[in-house]
């Protein structure tokens, strides 16, 4: 809300203002003089031709007095913060004449009521109506008795302090417009601080940026080249696996086949070598050569025994039941289980040198008992 506007709507005080004269009144009002506020913190005075022209000549003013006033005073009212010290005008001494009364038979309207802001030529009247004093221009002079004397100076006293109040709060506004021009050139020198600043960072954002592209377009052909890689790496993986399911299904056969050899393949193979005729045809010609040598030692053995008159039964060679030993001997040829073959088939988990090692029980004994018949 401008000041204009907010002493049209308020007033001064109890004193209304018309729109008239605060347009014709505004520069005064608004002015701005280098004595009064400055940019830079200091003194600052209103002068008298001032308060002259708004309030005519019946006012005087006793020489501006100032006041100290900390700029962090003015914080507190208007919101700006500095430690400084500003001199602020004061108008609380106020001197005023009396106002000659004028006739009061002319009634006055209160919605046009306008502040005693005028020229010397001008006559004013005032009337006292519930104890609030009404301005009207008119030409008629009041009845003397309506006003007295310190009814006019009490008017005029409350009139100066709203006026010195008033120009008090011109004053801290042009202050604290100007501390706040301050800042805002203070944060207009930190904007652009920060625009420099971030056009820098853009820019070495761009930098990075192409920099990053440049090693994505790298790191993108040595992805490319590593899936070739990967894909042949790959492929001879495939084949590695394939042997090796083929490895194992031969290791296991093979796993297999050695322990059928070891547990059933010994026993088998002598069970068909037993009934084979490679092994009883020489065995057969064993025999038969036995028998005839058997023969021939009892015809000459029995011969001799003959002309010496020895019985048949005295013979020690005489056996009737010599054909049903060796029938018997022969199944048992036949159908006998080796000790040895048995002892193989249950060294499964052993390996070959092992098998190699083991020997049938005696087969020294055999061999040294062979070496003496052949002597």
């Amino acid at each position: 809300m401008g000041l204009l506007k907010y002493i049209e709507m308020e007033g001064l005080g109890h004193i209304k203002l018309t729109s008239d004269l605060l347009s014709q009144h505004q520069d005064i009002i608004l002015e701005t003089n280098p004595g009064i506020i400055r940019h830079e913190v200091g003194p600052c005075h209103v002068p008298e031709t001032m308060l002259h022209n708004l309030f005519g000549s019946h006012t005087e003013l006793d020489p501006p007095a100032t006041r100290n006033v900390s700029e962090k005073q003015i914080n507190s009212e208007g919101g700006i913060v500095n430690n400084q010290l500003v001199m602020v005008p004061s108008f609380s001494h106020v001197k005023s004449e009396p106002i000659e009364p004028v006739d009061s038979s002319r009634p006055s309207n209160r919605n046009t009521t306008t502040l005693p802001m005028v020229t010397e030529n001008n006559k004013r009247s005032v009337k006292r109506r519930r104890k609030q004093i009404v301005f009207s221009e008119s030409d008629e002079s009041s009845n003397e008795t309506d006003m007295d004397v310190p009814d006019l100076l009490r008017w005029n006293e409350r009139k100066a302090k709203e006026e010195a109040r008033l120009r008090d709060r011109i004053a801290r506004y042009r202050v604290r417009i100007a501390l706040q021009d301050a800042q805002n050139a203070k944060l207009t020198k930190k904007v652009k601080k920060l625009k420099d600043l971030n056009r820098l960072n853009v820019e070495k954002g761009k930098k990075t940026i192409g920099m990053v592209a440049q090693n994505t377009v790298k790191h993108a052909k040595e992805l490319d080249d590593i899936r070739e890689k990967l894909k042949e790496v790959t492929g001879e993986l495939e084949m590695e696996r394939k042997e090796r399911v083929s490895l194992e299904k031969s290791l296991e056969r093979v796993s297999f086949d050695r322990r059928w050899l070891i547990e059933e393949g010994f026993q088998h193979v002598v069970k068909r070598l037993h009934g084979s005729k490679e092994f009883l045809k020489p065995l057969l010609a064993v025999e038969s050569k036995v028998w005839s040598m058997g023969a021939h030692d009892g015809v000459v053995e029995g011969y001799a025994r003959c002309q010496d008159g020895v019985p048949l039964e005295d013979l020690g060679i005489y056996n009737p039941e010599a054909e049903k030993e060796v029938t018997k001997a022969a199944d048992e040829l036949k159908y006998m289980q080796f000790p040895y073959v048995v002892a193989l088939s249950q060294c499964v988990d052993r390996t070959l040198d092992e098998l190699k090692g083991l020997e049938p029980d005696g087969m020294e004994d055999e061999d040294d008992d062979v070496v003496r018949g052949g002597n």
